[in-house]
């Protein structure tokens, strides 16, 4: 897994059902991207956009389907 601090990826999936794919992803990758996972909620986003800026993250980014 991936420990970079500049950079942060939420995911809107369920961590039970998608468990290690995105984490596989990032480190087969080489991306220097920390996995978290989050509810589809919209202000939960927007909260979490705000959190990982106002903490000098580089690179945000959001995936959900």
């Amino acid at each position: 897994m991936a420990t970079a601090t500049g950079c942060r990826l939420y995911v809107g999936a369920d961590p039970a059902w998608d468990s290690g794919i995105f984490e596989e992803a990032i480190d087969g990758l080489g991306y220097p991207l920390v996995a978290t996972y989050i509810g589809s909620e919209l202000d939960d986003w927007v909260a979490k956009r705000d959190e990982a800026f106002a903490a000098g993250h580089d690179v945000v980014i959001f995936y959900h389907w």
